[in-house]
């Protein structure tokens, strides 16, 4: 859990604290506030949301040409500064069969499912209380500023980046 959320124990009673880089940091045995619960279930919901919708579905842009990210090589690289040649390259890039599985798993992985539900679209009307309503109402007006924010930002890109806007960004992760 440390790993995913990046959590840490923060001074005495100071219960859990996010950001930290240690592979050993500690969790806290007990949340001390609401405030640490909203920061863990939201550290766990960007997870499974924004996050993930940028790592996994921009895989194709990465594996579509393997010698940009090669998933094997069938040479060791060089443990030391020498020169190497076009031929040693090529040598040690996977061969076609091994390239298209690599392309074969970033296409596959970077597809959505048909019954994908995204973020703050939900299957089922399970919020029918006034404050559910107004909260998943703001947070439909978030994520359509959101949108916009991007769109507009796109328009000054060569190449568009579409995987945090909240169309391409799935309600959780489906494997």
């Amino acid at each position: 859990l440390s790993l995913v959320l990046g959590i840490k124990r923060g001074g005495a009673g100071s219960g859990v604290g996010l950001r930290t880089k240690s592979l050993n940091a500690a969790i806290s045995s007990s949340i001390d506030s609401l405030a640490q619960l909203v920061d863990i279930c939201t550290s766990v919901m960007y997870q499974c949301s924004f996050m993930h919708a940028a790592v996994n579905f921009s895989q194709w842009d990465y594996y579509s040409c393997v010698p940009n990210r090669p998933l094997l090589m069938r040479k060791p690289a060089p443990k030391t500064k020498v020169e190497v040649t076009e031929q040693d390259v090529i040598d040690a890039l996977p061969n076609v069969a091994q390239c298209t599985q690599t392309m074969a798993t970033g296409w596959t992985l970077s597809q959505f499912s048909k019954e994908e539900v995204y973020i703050g679209r939900y299957i089922t009307d399970m919020l029918s209380g006034e404050k559910e309503c107004a909260a998943l109402g703001a947070l439909h007006r978030d994520l359509d500023a959101m949108a916009s924010k991007i769109e507009e930002r796109n328009k000054r890109l060569s190449k568009p980046y579409p995987y945090m806007h909240p169309s391409h960004v799935p309600t959780n992760i489906g494997v």
